[in-house]
């Protein structure tokens, strides 16, 4: 906007504002001449703009208004609509299931109380299996963090396979060897049903080698959980036993259980051939490049033996690229679990369930809100001020608030907020502000309403209504008074504050005074005159 336009919207918007800037006596001289003026105008014609009779036939009476005491306050009228003082607006997983509500609409609900659960099955499964890789993921960096870059065979026995050479490239959880270990031996042997019973998993046991006439010790490692039907209708259960071996036991001998329980002797019901313990996996345990291979396929090998050797430069690159693996898992796992917790819906703060669209059985609609927590304890009005009024605004200031559906009741505020920062809106400058109401339970947020902010007010002061004053600059208004004659004479007088209906008069008047309330006659000069202090 140029500088021409914003002077002529200043005059539009103030249009006597030349008038604050004359010396005061000719303030009063032009007055009294539009006084004069009007007054004239008014005896010839009259309201209706007729022909008056002469004055010695028609007298013109005036109202007058004594000098009382009384409330003098002025106020800014703002629009706006009631606020909760904290909201939870609970969005939901969209389109689960809502498994249980144990709220209603309008409930008041505590910190912590469960609103709704969804049907969390498959995310507890993403969790879970995210859960494991972590979990996973952190033993494999702790294995290569701690080793070096060397590959250690871990177990005893005869190497069986080697999956690398030189030049390959291995991962932490990369299966390098299996060896087979023949420290052990396991059989499997059938008890008939009346035997079975005696023993436990974890039990030691006696095993005899009827080859060497020998018994060894053996541990019950797992006893079946269902019959096995013979011939004859016969029906057994097996037990796996395993046997450590002693030295100079292979595969295929022969073993039978046979030990005293129960005050007998029990034996199975056949012997069975023993074979070697399940081969053991040997891991790389490191990520990088393998310079060296130590062993072969056949060799036999302790928990000491060195498999192989990685590369020392690229087992360093490995590890920073595990570290960052995990780094990943770790977020995943978090996301994971940030998404399970979305599962069950709990209240942030004390406060009252003002909308609910969650429905047991029903599936969450991403178009609405699935609840709406807020507390009422303290409501706000969302207002907004002209710029022209921002200046006799703070925070602090008290307030009568007003809503559409209580009618003329008003409720006490307080301005809480005042934006510092104007917005251009439509051509005009705002800025936004809050008034605090004290908490009601019939106000509900999203009410409409408007409220007066009180810029002024003194109580139990000497006041004129404004219709019956011209207020100008530095303190000075001009009232008028019937003279002898009965004729209206100005005088001027001290004002103070200056409200909405009445203005204060500090001297040149004492309680009772009559005044003439010039609008309430047919002459008005002095709304016009008021338009123009504005």
């Amino acid at each position: 906007m140029s500088g021409q336009e914003k002077k002529w919207e200043t005059r539009l918007k103030r249009p006597f504002v030349w008038f604050k800037g004359l010396k005061k006596s000719k303030k009063v001289l032009i007055l009294f001449v539009l006084a004069v003026v009007l007054f004239l105008v008014t005896r010839v014609l009259g309201p209706g703009g007729q022909d008056m009779p002469p004055t010695d036939e028609f007298q013109i009476s005036y109202q007058e208004v004594p000098l009382e005491r009384g409330e003098v306050k002025r106020t800014i009228y703002v629009t706006g609509h009631a606020l909760a003082d904290r909201e939870q607006i609970v969005s939901g997983v969209f389109d689960e299931e809502v498994r249980k509500v144990y709220f209603a609409e309008g409930d008041s609900v505590k910190k912590g109380d469960t609103i709704y659960e969804l049907d969390d099955t498959e995310a507890r499964l993403n969790y879970q299996l995210q859960l494991l890789q972590y979990e996973k993921m952190v033993s494999e960096s702790s294995s290569q963090s701690s080793g070096s870059n060397r590959i250690i065979a871990g177990a005893t026995g005869e190497l069986k396979e080697l999956n690398i050479g030189s030049g390959s490239e291995v991962t932490p959880d990369m299966v390098v060897a299996t060896i087979e270990s023949k420290d052990y031996l396991e059989v499997r042997n059938a008890l008939g049903i009346n035997d079975y019973g005696l023993f436990t998993e974890g039990e030691t046991v006696q095993v005899l080698f009827p080859q060497f006439m020998t018994f060894l010790d053996a541990t019950i490692l797992k006893i079946d959980g269902v019959d096995t039907p013979r011939a004859g209708g016969a029906r057994v259960r097996y037990m796996t036993l395993r046997v450590k071996n002693p030295g100079g036991l292979d595969e295929g001998q022969k073993a039978k259980l046979q030990t005293e329980k129960g005050g007998r002797t029990v034996v199975a019901m056949e012997s069975g051939a023993v074979y070697f313990a399940e081969d053991t996996e040997v891991k790389a345990g490191v990520r990088g490049t393998i310079s060296s291979v130590q062993t072969a396929v056949g060799d036999m090998v302790s928990a000491e033996t060195l498999i192989a050797n990685v590369d020392a430069s690229s087992a360093k690159i490995g590890q920073l690229e595990q570290k960052m693996e995990l780094q990943k898992a770790k977020l995943s796992l978090e996301e994971a679990k940030s998404l399970l917790a979305q599962y069950v819906v709990k209240a942030e703060f004390d406060g009252t369930l003002i909308e609910l669209n969650a429905a047991e059985g029903e599936r969450l609609s991403s178009g609405d809100d699935a609840a709406v927590i807020a507390s009422v304890d303290q409501l706000r009005m969302k207002v907004v001020i002209d710029e022209y009024d921002i200046g006799k605004v703070y925070v602090g200031q008290t307030a009568e608030v007003y809503f559409t559906a209580f009618g003329n009741e008003a409720f006490t505020g307080v301005l809480g907020k005042v934006g510092q920062r104007g917005e251009l809106e439509n051509g005009s400058v705002n800025f936004r502000a809050e008034i605090l109401i004290e908490g009601n339970e019939r106000i509900k947020p999203g009410m409409s309403g408007d409220a007066d902010i009180f810029v002024e007010k003194k109580e139990d002061v000497l006041r004129v209504p404004r219709e019956a004053i011209t207020i100008l600059d530095d303190g000075v208004g001009i009232v008028q008074q019937l003279n002898a004659d009965g004729e209206p004479e100005a005088l001027e007088v001290q004002t103070g504050a200056e409200g909405d209906m009445y203005v204060e008069i500090l001297s040149g008047l004492s309680e009772g005074d009559l005044i003439v309330l010039l609008g309430g006659s047919s002459f008005g000069q002095n709304f016009a005159m008021d338009k123009m202090m504005y």
